[in-house]
């Protein structure tokens, strides 16, 4: 996930400093003799406008629940200045990690990259399970709230509120799917009354995405890791586990969804995702699909490579 594409950030570096060089002097015509040189026009100096060149700026730590503490701070990346009016598509990151584990600063590598593609990126913490603290849904409440937070922030940042990706890996898959497939406007909340949380295009790499078929494909780590998500076994809560899972929520509504897996990860069998791509067409959602062959649980090598195109590629559709 975090192998950056050197090309994009070469190409980055190598505008940072066309934009910061001086324009380059035309050769100086030969000398008038004294004697038959015309008196120069008078007329007011005049000086070439200059653009800025482009800053990274990263805000670390902003509270986007304030009653969250620690758990719910994100990162924002952006390019300086922002213009008055300007809207920028945006990218919401969600770590994985089981939902037990991570941070967002296990993103800093993709932010940095997608960022000198032109996106504002939001990295987020959220909620992890503790024993028996902080079981489902909270992690989709907390995702959620981000998403209203970032439309809310959109003028500060120069975001396009109608273009907000999330992009999840693993775990952190499961909740941008989850954002594409429903909405909540809670108008109760005085700081962010009626922002949809909704995501407008959804980014899901090898996310489980229907909790309640992992058991005969799984081993039993990650099934007790499901299980302490939803914080009871599936024959207690099977209504709870497809809550839980995005694949059971599609309708004409949902996002558009890019969608990628190896083929063989052995921790989230791809034919969650091949069901999950499957489904979005069967609903007439428009989605795609990148299935990467030898690749486990995340993407190495020129498979990462071509996953980093394609990614690319949709998101300026997004």
């Amino acid at each position: 996930m975090n192998h950056l594409k050197s090309s994009h950030l070469l190409l980055f570096i190598l505008l940072l400093f066309s934009l910061a060089l001086p324009g380059c002097a035309s050769t100086a015509p030969a000398a008038t003799p004294a004697s038959t040189a015309a008196p120069l026009p008078t007329a007011a100096p005049t000086t070439t406008p200059t653009l800025p060149v482009p800053s990274l700026q990263v805000e670390r730590d902003m509270a986007y629940d304030e009653t969250g503490g620690a758990d719910n701070l994100a990162d924002v990346y952006y390019l300086a200045p922002i213009y008055p009016g300007e809207k920028r598509p945006a990218v919401m990151l969600i770590h994985g990690g089981g939902w037990q584990a991570g941070s967002k600063e296990d993103f800093a590598g993709l932010a940095l990259l997608l960022v000198n593609e032109g996106y504002v990126v939001v990295s987020i913490n959220y909620r992890l399970v503790h024993g028996d603290s902080n079981h489902f849904p909270a992690q989709l409440d907390d995702v959620q709230q981000a998403v209203r937070w970032i439309r809310h922030n959109a003028a500060k940042y120069g975001i396009d509120p109608e273009r907000v990706t999330a992009m999840g890996d693993s775990a952190g898959g499961h909740l941008a799917a989850l954002l594409g497939v429903m909405d909540t406007r809670d108008d109760s909340d005085p700081a962010l009354p009626g922002y949809s949380s909704r995501a407008d295009c959804v980014v899901d790499l090898y996310g489980p995405v229907d909790l309640t078929s992992l058991n005969p494909r799984v081993p039993l780590n990650v099934l007790q890791v499901v299980t302490q998500l939803i914080g009871q076994p599936y024959g207690d809560a099977p209504d709870l586990y497809r809550q839980a899972s995005p694949i059971f929520r599609i309708d004409e509504r949902t996002s558009p969804f890019f969608i990628a897996h190896g083929d063989q990860d052995l921790t989230v069998p791809v034919e969650q995702s091949r069901r999950l791509y499957l489904t979005l067409q069967e609903a007439g959602v428009k989605a795609e699909y990148l299935e990467l062959e030898g690749q486990g649980h995340g993407f190495t090598g020129e498979a990462n490579e071509r996953f980093i195109e394609a990614m690319l590629s949709y998101l300026e559709g997004c």
